[in-house]
């Protein structure tokens, strides 16, 4: 481990976003790869691995930002008692080693970068949460349906996962399901108003062709 790691030292990092996790309202955890970090005598030295950053009253940041700020690196540990989850194996699978922690403004945010498909999603976003009024029903709706925690607060993130249910705010196939039955029932009703579509393809699969393309947009947004 380099010394300003090992002695706590508060550097100057700069890297890219990868992945942006919505912790509650007001808190993100980062993914940030190819972290440069800048020393106090001018010194510059790149991590061998990536590093997630818990920020807490956050700016907005899309994945492809590079992101500047000034934090304390530690590496990534685990508990190592045997029989429980290992956090710092999951963490090196994923070529993440490093963790730090920032409150407050970053020092620069460079958006020339950005992903064009996660500007696009974040304005989708945007546009469901401005016609959906400030309560904790459109929090649970956005997280329930989106899996966007932005506008939960803390307290009701904790009951989801005190009471087991914080799974439900992921996407999984449970939503991809709800998500296919849309397509089935789109070609059900195309399928009555046209049946000579049945002589090219039967209702069932005609349920597979519509239901792909919305549960792919689905897992994109």
């Amino acid at each position: 481990i380099d010394d300003f790691i090992h002695q706590a030292e508060k550097v100057h990092v700069k890297a890219s976003v990868k992945e942006i996790k919505h912790l509650s309202e007001d808190k993100l955890r980062l993914v940030l790869i190819r972290p440069e970090c800048h020393l106090a005598g001018g010194e510059k030295t790149i991590l061998d691995k990536n590093l997630t950053l818990t920020w807490e009253k956050p700016e907005h940041i899309l994945p492809g930002d590079v992101l500047t700020v000034q934090v304390r690196i530690k590496p990534v540990s685990g508990w190592i008692n045997p029989g429980i989850f290992d956090y710092e194996f999951y963490q090196q699978r994923r070529n993440i080693g490093y963790r730090a922690y920032l409150e407050g403004p970053a020092i620069e945010i460079d958006s020339s970068d950005r992903s064009w498909s996660a500007a696009l999603r974040s304005d989708i976003h945007q546009s469901f949460k401005s016609v959906l009024p400030q309560s904790r029903g459109s929090a649970l709706l956005m997280a329930l349906v989106l899996g966007d925690r932005s506008m939960a607060d803390t307290r009701t993130l904790e009951l989801f996962r005190s009471s087991g249910l914080a799974h439900l705010m992921a996407q999984s196939g449970l939503h991809l399901g709800f998500v296919a039955c849309f397509g089935f029932g789109l070609a059900w009703i195309i399928t009555y108003i046209r049946p000579s579509l049945m002589l090219i393809l039967p209702r069932p699969k005609w349920g597979v062709v519509l239901s792909f393309p919305i549960c792919l947009a689905f897992i994109w947004l």
